[in-house]
């Protein structure tokens, strides 16, 4: 360990480091992360039923999750990416006060399911997570946050537009499929980058007034490329579709990177990319 100060000792729980204890004295919330921890997780603490946040981010753990996870229903966060975890998150299905998880970067595999309708930040890229993404039919109203790129999820993209404030949707690097409906108005980044996701952008997008970051190359995306006229707008890249049709207008005042090479497009660009101060990088060789 980088710091154990107290632990072990018979001093309060509350001078432990890391440790934190509710008004009854049993242990409310675990905090190490980034410190140097090694070996596997002990059965006993799934003891700790009083716990709603564990944060044991960023060390060297290794192997599954206990069983008695299971018993910790009053986790509200949890985050335990950047370790060697195997195994699945069988857990989460328990946790109906969860409203954030982080787990990334592990050896995790199996579906990703949450039984939790105050669930606020999913995080949990690079994994070896399967299955549909928010499949379950669970209402889950103040979901703002989304990011499982990086794993081998697969069905059918969920409907983000029941999410009223999703601001991030980072599902990049898997195998889903299915047609994009039209996203939540607050909406800032979109990442669904090589998927396989097809059918065309038919919906209005002039609704997206905080979109930043429009990320949707490698898939089979089809039909026209819709006009961008936000001026919150920063980098577009739809490179490897099969987009048709005239090249689509963009509001260029705070654009820096556009890709919309290797589709059909025909015509010439619009709206003076060339006299674009801001433009950093481009690729539109159609």
């Amino acid at each position: 360990w980088i710091n154990n100060t107290n632990w072990l000792s018979d001093k309060s729980l509350d001078t432990w480091y890391g440790i934190s204890a509710n008004e009854l004295g049993y242990v409310s919330i675990i905090e190490l992360p980034s410190n140097n921890l090694i070996g596997s997780l002990n059965e006993e603490l799934g003891d700790l039923i009083y716990m709603t946040a564990l944060n044991i981010d960023s060390n060297y753990l290794t192997g599954s999750i206990p069983l008695s996870f299971i018993n910790l229903t009053n986790i509200e966060y949890i985050a335990i990416g950047s370790n060697s975890f195997e195994g699945s998150l069988f857990f989460s299905r328990y946790y109906y006060k969860l409203q954030t998880i982080h787990v990334h970067d592990t050896l995790m595999t199996g579906p990703l399911e949450f039984n939790s309708s105050y669930l606020l930040e999913v995080y949990c890229p690079d994994n070896y997570f399967t299955g549909s993404l928010l499949s379950n039919g669970l209402f889950t109203p103040f979901l703002n946050y989304v990011n499982a790129a990086s794993n081998y999820l697969s069905g059918t993209i969920p409907n983000f537009a029941n999410y009223a404030d999703l601001d991030t949707i980072d599902i990049g690097f898997n195998y889903i499929s299915g047609i994009l409906c039209p996203l939540p108005e607050k909406l800032i980044y979109l990442y669904v980058n090589e998927n396989l996701i097809s059918g065309s952008l038919s919906f209005s997008w002039d609704r997206y007034l905080y979109l930043k970051y429009i990320i949707l190359p490698y898939n089979f995306f089809t039909g026209l490329f819709p006009n961008l006229n936000s001026s919150s707008i920063e980098v577009v890249s739809a490179s490897t579709n099969y987009f048709t049709g005239r090249i689509p207008e963009i509001n260029i005042s705070r654009l820096t990177d556009i890709f919309l090479h290797s589709n059909y497009f025909t015509g010439s660009l619009q709206g003076g990319f060339d006299n674009s101060c801001h433009l950093e990088e481009y690729a539109y060789d159609f």
